[in-house]
């Protein structure tokens, strides 16, 4: 059991919401490590790239946490849009409404599954079935025993 529990911490760290700072920090310092900025472009990379992806980041969590949506939930979308920010970080120059877009398909997977089971739970054809059964069979009002 001992030797789980580092895999444990290492997917709740993975899965854990991420701030801007540490968002920023991480993709401006990539991006300075292989030339792709300059010391002075990065405020340019930092305003009109990471910080409107990590602003959708954000909303999209906060969607979800209204939503109420079950924390293995949360954390599975979490951990795939971190996923996202990560790739962010090395192929630097991407649109941000493309990494925006795969953000909110995040969002969309796992709000679709919960649909699908919101479905199958309520199952309105079963009480449709009952419903027809009963008027079907239930005695007309002159037949009653009064």
């Amino acid at each position: 059991m001992t030797e789980k529990a580092p895999i444990n911490q290492e997917r709740e760290d993975k899965s854990r919401v991420r701030t801007e700072q540490e968002y920023v920090d991480m993709c401006v310092q990539y991006a300075l490590s292989i030339g792709w900025v300059k010391e002075a472009q990065k405020d340019f990379l930092i305003e009109k790239y990471l910080k409107p992806i990590h602003r959708k980041y954000l909303e999209i969590i906060e969607e979800l946490r209204k939503e109420k949506v079950p924390e293995d939930d949360l954390a599975k979308t979490v951990l795939r849009m971190n996923n996202c920010l990560e790739s962010t970080r090395r192929i630097g120059s991407t649109d941000p409404e493309n990494i925006i877009r795969s953000i909110e398909d995040a969002r969309k997977s796992v709000m679709g599954r919960r649909e699908k089971e919101k479905a199958y739970r309520s199952r309105p054809d079963d009480c449709k079935k009952r419903r027809n059964f009963l008027e079907n069979f239930s005695l007309p009002q002159s037949e009653t025993c009064e």
